[in-house]
């Protein structure tokens, strides 16, 4: 009909996607603006400032089953996505406020996990924002990957329910195999199995001894770190998490078992993105202190799961750091000084677990 208006198409039209993922399906809701010859990363979406990571209303991410998301736990439900893009760093929100249009609700105190990535260059262009799950791997994990322009974040996923050491799976394309595998085993004799599991202990022995080698020098950046903030010195806190992230860079995994190269680099990444972040901050302290909380807690899991310490470990635990929600951190001896709040409140704290 004559001077009737004719619909446009969405300058960001919503997208969603299902995805299975093991036993769960993950479900990704969200608008796709496209870049239309600007500079999105530091200009369109500015540096350092929370983004919906897409348009109109909030990005919502859902899960029907326990995942894990850059090595932490996240319980089933709809949560919304939100990042702080930066230079170097991208800092990744999950919310439990699905419903929010924009930022302007925003609430930090509803955030379910935070934690840091390092972007990185596509040889693709994306005109478009893209949000999709790929590179699934034999082990159970994928990553859930943000593109545009040509920045790409890279968060990994992993099922806990995936058994990685069931090897059983690894050849159902042919059943007999399994049964003249089991038939083949039980021929070892005594002698063959002692001899065996003699080589396996010592080869164990020499792994753990590589890696504690190794993370000597990690631990202690970290220990100094540390310290420098209980110090209320910035500069220094700055110049040791420079040396954590490059000790952490120097890490060999070559005689690793599978399950200790897994859990190491889903905390590498992590790591490195929070010890960067605390080197470029030498001038602000409090943005430091509230980094550590998620590095010492990627440092603990190491410690505990690789029992990565030659020597004695502690866990220390804060209840006032955090906004009142309470923090750890790992020391080198029991006594109490809290790198959270330095002078203003240094004995408070206590001694939570030893890692010896």
């Amino acid at each position: 009909m004559i001077g009737q208006n004719k619909p446009h198409p969405p300058i960001s039209p919503e997208a969603a996607f299902t995805q299975q993922f093991g036993q769960n399906e993950i479900q990704v809701q969200y608008a796709r603006p496209s870049s239309r010859g600007r500079k999105v990363f530091g200009s369109l979406v500015p540096y350092d400032t929370i983004w919906r990571t897409g348009a109109g209303d909030c990005t919502t991410f859902f899960v029907n089953g326990p995942i894990e998301i850059a090595g932490q736990n996240l319980d089933s439900g709809k949560y919304s996505l939100f990042t702080i893009p930066g230079e170097n760093t991208w800092t990744i929100i999950l919310n439990k406020d699905n419903t929010m249009h924009g930022t302007s609700q925003y609430n930090q105190e509803h955030d379910v996990m935070r934690f840091r990535v390092i972007p990185g260059k596509s040889n693709n262009y994306y005109e478009t924002f893209t949000i999709d799950i790929n590179e699934f791997t034999a082990s159970g994990s994928a990553k859930l990957i943000l593109s545009w322009e040509n920045t790409q974040v890279k968060i990994s996923l992993n099922n806990p329910a995936y058994n990685k050491t069931d090897t059983g799976r690894i050849d159902t394309s042919t059943p007999g195999k399994r049964m003249t595998e089991h038939v083949e085993a039980i021929k070892e004799t005594e002698a063959e199995k002692n001899s065996k599991n003699n080589s396996e202990s010592k080869t164990s022995e020499k792994t753990a001894s590589n890696i504690k080698t190794q993370f000597a020098p990690l631990l202690n950046e970290y220990y100094a770190l540390k310290d420098a903030l209980v110090q209320d010195n910035s500069k220094i806190s700055a110049e040791k998490a420079k040396g954590l992230k490059n000790k952490t860079l120097e890490i060999v995994t070559t005689s690793w078992t599978n399950e200790q190269k897994s859990l190491f680099n889903n905390l590498k990444s992590k790591i490195i993105a929070d010890a960067s972040y605390i080197s470029s901050n030498s001038k602000n302290i409090e943005q430091q202190r509230q980094t550590l909380i998620s590095l010492s807690d990627s440092m603990n899991k190491m410690v505990k799961e690789l029992k990565l310490n030659a020597d004695t470990a502690y866990l220390l635990f804060c209840p006032m750091a955090n906004h009142g929600k309470g923090a750890y951190w790992l020391s080198k001896e029991t006594k109490i000084l809290n790198p959270y709040f330095g002078s203003q409140m240094l004995p408070c704290g206590s001694v939570k677990l030893a890692y010896k």
